[in-house]
């Protein structure tokens, strides 16, 4: 299984979105939902090939969808990289630098 390392972006749209969620819809729904993505990046640690290849964001990288957001990472040998956890209306590449 490969290794997990969210970069400081990543982290900081993590903690946004469970606050945002947790405002609006809840401390439940917000617990529900980080688990779900959670899940997600666990799918990304133990996949074959998983989510789908978007060069478009840069070189190297893929996304997966989960829920609402889309999770941009990179797989480096055994690590999975995320870069960002974006919501669907967002324009990845306004939100990506360098990793």
């Amino acid at each position: 299984m490969r290794r997990l390392l969210l970069s400081a972006a990543a982290r900081r749209d993590l903690r946004s979105i469970v606050v945002y969620t947790r405002e609006v819809w809840g401390t439940s729904q917000a617990e529900r939902y980080r688990r779900m993505l959670e899940d997600a990046f666990e799918r990304l640690r133990s996949d074959e090939h998983p989510g789908c290849s978007r060069p478009d964001l840069g070189a190297g990288r893929s996304s997966l969808r989960a829920g609402r957001h889309v999770v941009v990472f990179r797989i480096d040998g055994g690590v999975v990289r995320i870069v960002r956890v974006l919501h669907v209306s967002m324009v990845p590449r306004r939100h990506l630098g360098g990793d």
